[in-house]
């Protein structure tokens, strides 16, 4: 089984440049924030 990278591997191309921006920074903030949370 793939890790957290298989993810990613959605269908992109069903959602909009502007959706897929959106998604990433969600990604992003919700990983820094368990990054975080593991480093306390």
């Amino acid at each position: 089984m793939e890790k957290e990278g298989a993810k990613m591997d959605l269908k992109l191309d069903d959602f909009s440049p502007e959706e897929v921006a959106e998604l990433q920074r969600n990604v992003f903030v919700t990983t820094l924030e368990q990054v975080k949370g593991w480093a306390r």
